[in-house]
This record gives structure tokens, sequence and C-alpha cells, in this order.
């Protein structure tokens, strides 16, 4: 899917039904069956069903994103959780965890956060399960039980 140009214009012939406009800010979760395009600032998650999402250079997210093919030209603060094909273009910038089926980062885009590529399966074939996992010390020895076992993990709300 190429969403954008390389002077980050767009190419995509789906028509956007939802637009936030640049110099526009929104606040509160977006819901769409179908495409969605972000020029301007979104406060709040975006979810498009169907359809997929386009993030212009000047945009900016804080929350989460979901869609089928997503196209991140801007700033995005939050998870994005990609049924196709994620892009992220240079000089975008993503602090967060991806999930997508496929992955492009250009050269000069920012990214602080955990990946997944592919398509996850419901059962573990092969691997540990989430009961058995390992963790590490900050001494890097492998320790079987949770250090913070019983303890409150202040990540975790």
């Amino acid at each position: 899917m190429a969403i954008f140009d390389k002077q980050q214009n767009p190419q995509h012939s789906e028509a956007f039904e939802l637009r936030i406009p640049a110099k526009s800010t929104f606040s509160g979760d977006i819901l769409t069956m179908s495409g969605a395009r972000i020029d301007g600032v979104v406060e709040g998650n975006v979810s498009s069903e169907q359809g997929n999402v386009l993030l212009g250079p000047e945009s900016k997210l804080k929350g989460n994103l979901a869609g089928r093919d997503i196209a991140v030209g801007g700033a995005v603060v939050g998870d994005i959780n990609c049924a196709g094909q994620l892009s992220v273009f240079a000089g975008a910038q993503v602090v967060g965890n991806i999930a997508a089926l496929s992955l492009v980062v250009e050269k000069g885009a920012v990214f602080s956060g955990n990946v997944s590529i592919g398509e996850i399966k419901a059962e573990h074939e092969g691997g540990r399960q989430n009961d058995d996992l390992m963790f590490l010390t900050l001494g890097g020895q492998v320790d079987e039980q949770d250090p913070l076992k019983g303890q409150q993990k202040p990540w975790i709300k």
C-alpha cells in the first residue's frame, strides 16, 4: 500500500470519510467503519474497523490507533494495532507498542516501543506458555520465578 508519495502527498484512492484537518484539535475517541485521515491533533483513541488510517506529516495523536492499513507521517504517542501493513515514514515519531501483519519503517523515522509482526496464533505451538515466562534480572541472570511476585507492579494498572 502506498499512501504517500516521496513528497509525503496522499496517493491512495480510498475516500477518507473521516477527516481531521490541519490546525484542528479533536478530543475524544473515534470509531469509524471506513477510512480516516488525520492532519491535525487528536487526543483519544482512533479505530477504523474496515478502513485505512492516514496520519499526515503534521498530525499528532495521543492515544491508541487501530486500522486495516495504517500510514504514519506525524507523531503517535500510544499503541498501534494494524491488521495489514503499517508504514512509518521519515520524520514520523511513534512512542508505543506496535502489532502489525507487516511493517515498513523509512530511514529518519523515530520509534520507541515493542514490535510484534505477523499473524499471532491463538494456541502456542512448541513455545513457552505464559505461566512459564522467564524473567531476566539486571545482572543478566535468568530467574525462573517472577522477582516481583506478590508485589505491586507500578506499570500495571
